[in-house]
């Protein structure tokens, strides 16, 4: 059954992404907001690690409930490809015919982006916010390999051999040279992913000593601190947002709180995919173009917020749904074309 608590999160971590470039990084990419500005949400990029344990959790369920790893990979591209490429050329349309390219975006890194590895490549992003789906796919492809290949059930022993790395990793030196390495194994990030599927475990009623050190384990990696850290919060407050992040998926998997299955929240969760996907490029070039209409800077961007969420659901009406629907309805057909043949 699916657990409309956590698209109602997916929805709220991608609103306070969206706010955080809207406010801070819109200076950082694009320059100071017209005076006036007093919304500022310097810490909202965090969202991005409640999404990262959410993808644990279900990466873990989804796992599960396939029968063999091409089941999983057909619906792991239903669920990212399409949208993305529909997003991708949307806010590479933009760059072009309106002249606005902030981050340099050439034809050639354009064309690498359909990969989903920029962050291996070193290749320019054609919307910066992409860098997570690269996190996402590598764990994918890692709990895919793993689950399969080596047929690992018990998943605990080899999410500790990646804390373990990622641990080594952050006390040597490792510097900006080894950094697609460092992206590789997830080094920053692999403890949310680890959070998220004890969280699955222990919901399931299938936890053991070993799921519980191995979630400790993967929560005390926040010791090292936010790979990025532009509001300047203190350790003590990341460990209770974290913490918090985890508490909040836990008690929703356990059916515990219920004021987030709410229509506003569910509806912003089913669009969050697509708004992460649409919003940064774009939004930077309304906020911009209405600050210099005169349009007060907050104003400017929550009109900016509303456009988003008006692409959003187009791309999740006409492009994402259907989309979903017609990639894993070819899949069934072949598979019961093979076992007819």
């Amino acid at each position: 059954m699916r657990l409309q608590g956590l698209d109602s999160l997916r929805g709220l971590a991608a609103l306070a992404v969206v706010l955080y470039h809207y406010t801070f990084g819109y200076t950082q990419v694009v320059g100071k907001h017209m005076p006036g500005l007093d919304l500022i949400a310097t810490d909202g990029h965090f969202g991005v690690y409640l999404f990262f344990i959410i993808s644990g959790f279900v990466i873990f369920m989804t796992l599960e409930r396939s029968a063999k790893v091409t089941d999983f990979s057909v619906s792991r591209f239903a669920r990212l490809w399409p949208p993305y490429l529909v997003c991708a050329a949307l806010t590479s349309l933009l760059i072009v015919v309106m002249d606005f390219n902030p981050h340099h975006l050439t034809v050639g890194d354009a064309l690498l982006n359909v990969l989903m590895m920029n962050k291996v490549i070193g290749n320019v992003s054609i919307d910066l916010s992409y860098w997570t789906l690269t996190y996402e796919v590598l764990f994918y492809a890692g709990a895919a390999m793993i689950f399969f290949g080596l047929k690992i059930k018990r998943l605990e022993w080899a999410c500790l051999a990646w804390l373990g790395l990622s641990f080594v990793a952050r006390v040597s030196s490792f510097d900006e040279h080894h950094a697609r390495v460092g992206v590789l194994l997830g080094v920053s990030f692999c403890h949310f992913f680890v959070m998220g599927m004890m969280i699955y475990l222990i919901s399931q009623r299938r936890n053991s000593w070993l799921t519980m050190t191995t979630a400790i384990l993967a929560f005390a990696m926040n010791l090292f601190g936010p790979a990025f850290n532009p509001g300047s919060i203190k350790l003590w407050q990341f460990m209770l947002l974290t913490g918090l992040f985890a508490l909040v998926v836990w008690l929703v998997a356990e059916r515990k709180i219920r004021f987030l299955n709410v229509a506003p929240l569910l509806f912003l969760g089913e669009i969050s995919y697509s708004l992460y996907l649409v919003h940064q490029i774009a939004g930077y070039w309304v906020i911009r173009h209405l600050e210099d209409a005169g349009w007060d800077p907050d104003h400017a961007i929550w009109a900016a917020v509303l456009c988003a969420i008006v692409v959003a659901t187009c791309v999740r009406r006409w492009v994402e749904v259907p989309a979903q629907k017609a990639i894993r309805g070819w899949y069934q057909a072949t598979k019961q074309e093979y076992v007819r043949a």
